[in-house]
């Protein structure tokens, strides 16, 4: 292993990597024959606790013993390689060790939920919108300037199913409503959709209803329609209504980024949403600019 890490130190200098050793509580009195002759660190495990056992080793840590436990820049683990299988020794091996590392260390980093950390001085390629469960905009709050250069932030729009890094394109939105009758939703997608997985929410006035109960054991094809039955809670009607599409309810129905979606017709309706609409670009106004909002 030190000649792995002196290995990537030279060839790979730019990706950081470091190789640490981590030893069994059991295991310390070993600790001076392990380390002698190399330079590669050696972190000892504690028994904080008293239950004889190591606090990670193999307890919390789902690894067995020998493993190599490759993480990436957020500290995930995210491979393994065990040298008791194979061993080092062997050219294949250690090629192969070699590349896993180099891998994990030049891959694009997961942004989670808009959130992500990267080595400092260390160039990342980031995929923003991994595992994105809110707006979909990367907001960097502060760039620290190396010594040695300076930090540009720059903003990149993104073509694959946003309009641009400021908006978002639902899975499923509002097609048509006759009121007292049905609810008509179109998916966007081009694969198939079951509705009892969607987390969407209708919403008008003081009612809301999630798409999973109105439309259970029902799916939406791809580039596809489907009716549902008219929620009874909502009390629009051809006259004057409003709807919105909230992405889930786990933040209200008070807030813009989350609409994904937005209906109204004819005059203004009590606790109206429009301006949260107007807020999330939902709204732009009737074809013909007749809507009253009193």
């Amino acid at each position: 292993m030190d000649q792995l890490q002196k290995d990537l130190r030279e060839s790979e200098p730019n990706l950081q990597i470091e190789i640490l050793g981590v030893n069994d509580f059991a295991e310390s009195a070993g600790n001076p024959s392990m380390t002698e002759g190399r330079d590669i660190p050696l972190l000892q495990d504690i028994d904080s606790d008293g239950d004889r056992l190591s606090d990670n080793w193999l307890n919390t840590w789902d690894f067995v013993y020998r493993d190599v436990v490759i993480v990436d820049a957020n500290n995930i683990a995210v491979d393994t390689y065990n040298l008791t299988l194979h061993s080092l020794e062997e050219p294949d091996s250690y090629q192969t060790l070699r590349q896993m590392l180099i891998d994990v260390a030049i891959g694009a980093i997961d942004a989670n939920d808009d959130l992500f950390a990267v080595v400092t001085g260390q160039e990342a390629d980031i995929d923003v919108l991994s595992n994105d469960q809110g707006i979909s905009r990367l907001e960097i709050e502060s760039v620290t300037v190396p010594p040695h250069g300076s930090a540009e932030a720059i903003t990149v729009e993104f073509p694959a199913d946003l309009d641009s890094v400021e908006r978002r394109i639902p899975e499923i939105i509002i097609s048509e409503i006759v009121p007292g009758e049905y609810i008509e939703l179109y998916n966007s997608r081009y694969y198939e959709i079951d509705l009892n997985d969607v987390s969407q929410v209708l919403v008008s006035g003081q009612h809301h209803v999630a798409i999973s109960d109105l439309g259970q054991e029902l799916s939406i094809s791809a580039r596809g329609y489907r009716q549902l039955p008219w929620p009874e809670s909502m009390t629009a009607t051809s006259q004057s209504g409003e709807f919105l599409l909230y992405r889930d309810n786990l933040s209200g129905f008070d807030v813009s980024w989350k609409i994904d979606d937005f209906v109204a017709w004819g005059d203004a309706v009590a606790d109206s949403r429009i301006d949260l609409a107007i807020e999330a670009d939902k709204w732009y106004g009737p074809p013909d600019g007749t809507l009253d909002l009193g």
